[in-house]
Protein backbone atom coordinates (compact mmCIF):
# COMPACT_ATOMS: atom_id res chain seq x y z
CA UNK A 1 0.00 0.00 0.00
CA UNK A 2 1.20 3.49 -0.86
CA UNK A 3 4.58 2.17 -2.01
CA UNK A 4 5.31 0.44 1.30
CA UNK A 5 6.94 -2.98 1.37
CA UNK A 6 4.88 -5.65 3.12
CA UNK A 7 6.73 -7.81 5.63
CA UNK A 8 5.21 -11.24 5.03
CA UNK A 9 7.60 -12.87 7.49
CA UNK A 10 6.07 -11.08 10.49
CA UNK A 11 4.96 -13.60 13.14
CA UNK A 12 1.56 -11.93 13.59
CA UNK A 13 0.53 -13.05 10.08
CA UNK A 14 1.50 -16.71 10.58
CA UNK A 15 -0.94 -18.76 12.67
CA UNK A 16 0.67 -21.83 14.27
CA UNK A 17 3.74 -20.91 12.23
CA UNK A 18 2.37 -22.40 8.98
CA UNK A 19 -0.96 -20.69 8.11
CA UNK A 20 -0.61 -17.23 6.55
CA UNK A 21 -3.55 -14.94 7.45
CA UNK A 22 -3.24 -11.29 6.41
CA UNK A 23 -6.40 -9.50 5.23
CA UNK A 24 -4.37 -6.50 4.01
CA UNK A 25 -2.22 -8.62 1.65
CA UNK A 26 -3.80 -8.84 -1.84
CA UNK A 27 -1.85 -12.01 -2.73
CA UNK A 28 -3.79 -15.28 -2.84
CA UNK A 29 -0.70 -17.49 -2.91
CA UNK A 30 2.77 -16.81 -1.55
CA UNK A 31 5.98 -18.71 -0.91
CA UNK A 32 6.05 -20.84 2.20
CA UNK A 33 7.84 -19.45 5.19
CA UNK A 34 9.97 -22.58 5.57
CA UNK A 35 10.83 -25.14 2.92
CA UNK A 36 9.88 -25.25 -0.72
CA UNK A 37 6.47 -24.53 -2.19
CA UNK A 38 3.52 -22.21 -1.92
CA UNK A 39 0.80 -21.57 0.62
CA UNK A 40 -2.52 -19.74 0.69
CA UNK A 41 -3.36 -16.42 2.24
CA UNK A 42 -6.28 -17.74 4.29
CA UNK A 43 -7.63 -14.22 4.81
CA UNK A 44 -8.26 -13.83 1.06
CA UNK A 45 -11.76 -15.04 0.00
CA UNK A 46 -10.54 -16.42 -3.35
CA UNK A 47 -8.17 -18.69 -1.47
CA UNK A 48 -11.17 -20.38 0.15
CA UNK A 49 -12.94 -20.67 -3.22
CA UNK A 50 -9.86 -22.33 -4.71
CA UNK A 51 -9.63 -24.89 -1.87
CA UNK A 52 -13.36 -25.69 -2.07
CA UNK A 53 -13.12 -26.25 -5.84
CA UNK A 54 -10.12 -28.57 -5.40
CA UNK A 55 -11.96 -30.58 -2.72
CA UNK A 56 -15.14 -30.80 -4.82
CA UNK A 57 -13.14 -32.04 -7.80
CA UNK A 58 -11.29 -34.60 -5.68
CA UNK A 59 -14.54 -35.94 -4.23
CA UNK A 60 -16.86 -35.41 -7.21
CA UNK A 61 -14.83 -36.82 -10.09
CA UNK A 62 -14.46 -40.33 -8.63
CA UNK A 63 -18.19 -40.39 -7.84
CA UNK A 64 -19.13 -39.23 -11.35
CA UNK A 65 -16.69 -41.54 -13.11
CA UNK A 66 -17.22 -44.55 -10.84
Amino acid sequence: ENGKVMDRDDDRYWKLGVFYFNPKDPAIFLEKRFGIGWTNNWAHPLSWVFIIVVILLAVGLPILLG
